[in-house]
């Protein structure tokens, strides 16, 4: 058992937030998971640092688990199957819920990108951490220090114990010279500078937005797939080794005009196939349906990535934490917001609960029960094993 004394308000101490709704209390088969995101690194940090992983323990078996963080983009509360979204096909994710702790009461620190990043990282409010402000446009992205270089964040404590380190997809806490992901403690980074980048064109601001490492690189196809792909390569070669991936998918992210070749029009791109699994054409016009597609290839994707873990036989060995970063956001005059916070008030942007609540899921066999419904206890930030 460890129950911590950090507080249980995940919203930024200068944001008012509106009063939240609860769930019937469920059955969580003696296993409570309460934390938010801001959490996870300092609960996380605790576990390396020779003590005991809030969780259980069996003797003789390893302390350092594998850790794979999918940090999605803008995926909101109603937008998954196992939360209740009955058009979505996301049975990965489905079966990722069913195989361990589904949240319900998950509330992230802030209701944007860049905070939101900087919190899970660091394990620190963004008041505390420095970084309380969505990072925007080329100038902050590119070359903005963004996260102070004072603060420590999760790859660095991780690879202090001996953790391979490795970051895929969207950084968004700042790109200049020391805030770099290699110069903040991963050993390995592919990914954008960006808050979001074309899907197939891979541009933000109409430059091509694509980094392994601190140099350019051209790479073709969907960034879904890009960045799994990426994950899935940087797992085989050390798998005789405890790892960590920070896995921050560009998916869901709208899409703008500033992030597809001049002249085309924004809209949510897929491959064909995913449409296909609704039986709908590669053309299909209807925005709602494109973004359930996109929904399904982020699900398929992730599924790759769990499928090549059971082919290295790391299961067992390995925690994987699902969580988007925020809500669904909701700003119609965009016209691309199709997704769902259903039943919450409001979405990104907004400190509603459609803004602040999100889907987080938690798999580690042996150590959480498959099946286990977990409802937040917003008097204390703990997670304790009973079982």
């Amino acid at each position: 058992r460890l129950v911590s004394d950090w507080s249980s308000d995940v919203c930024s101490s200068d944001l008012a937030c509106p009063a939240r709704g609860r769930e019937p209390r469920d059955r969580s088969r003696g296993i409570r998971l309460s934390f938010s995101p801001m959490n996870l690194a300092a609960l996380l940090r605790l576990s390396v640092g020779g003590l005991l992983l809030p969780l259980a323990l069996h003797a003789g078996e390893p302390s350092r688990p594998n850790v794979l963080l999918l940090y999605v983009d803008n995926v909101g509360y109603g937008d998954l199957g196992c939360y209740g979204n009955a058009a979505v096909r996301t049975p990965r994710l489905d079966q990722l819920a069913r195989e361990g702790a589904r949240c319900t009461d998950f509330y992230v620190v802030t209701t944007s990108c860049t905070p939101s990043r900087g919190a899970v990282l660091t394990g620190r409010y963004p008041r505390r951490n420095g970084l309380e402000h969505q990072l925007s446009g080329s100038a902050e992205n590119w070359h903005g220090i963004g996260l102070p270089h004072r603060e420590r964040i999760l790859p660095q404590y991780l690879r202090d114990v001996g953790y391979a380190t490795g970051c895929f997809g969207k950084w968004n806490i700042g790109f200049a010279l020391g805030s770099r992901p290699t110069e903040r403690g991963f050993d390995e980074f592919l990914g954008f500078r960006s808050g979001n980048i074309g899907y197939y064109e891979h541009l933000y601001a109409g430059e091509y937005d694509i980094y392994r490492g601190t140099e350019p690189y051209r790479v073709e196809g969907y960034a879904t797939d890009i960045f799994a792909d990426a994950a899935i390569d940087f797992i085989g070669r050390h798998r005789e080794r405890p790892w960590f991936v920070y896995l921050p998918f560009n998916a869901v992210h709208f899409v703008s005009a500033q992030n597809v070749p001049k002249g085309v029009k924004p809209f949510w791109p897929v491959p064909a196939r995913y449409l296909a699994e609704y039986g709908w054409p590669a053309d299909e016009p209807d925005e709602k349906r494109r973004y359930l597609a996109v929904l399904t290839a982020l699900d398929a994707a992730i599924g790759r990535v769990l499928d090549h873990l059971d082919a290295l036989r790391l299961r067992e060995r390995t925690l994987i934490i699902f969580i988007s970063d925020n809500g669904a956001f909701m700003l119609p005059q965009r016209g691309l917001e199709v997704a769902s916070n259903a039943p919450l008030r409001s979405g990104g942007t907004t400190c509603y609960e459609g803004g602040t609540r999100v889907p987080a899921i938690f798999r580690w066999p042996g150590r959480i029960p498959g099946g286990t419904v977990v409802r937040a206890d917003r008097k204390s930030t703990r997670l304790n094993s009973s079982h």
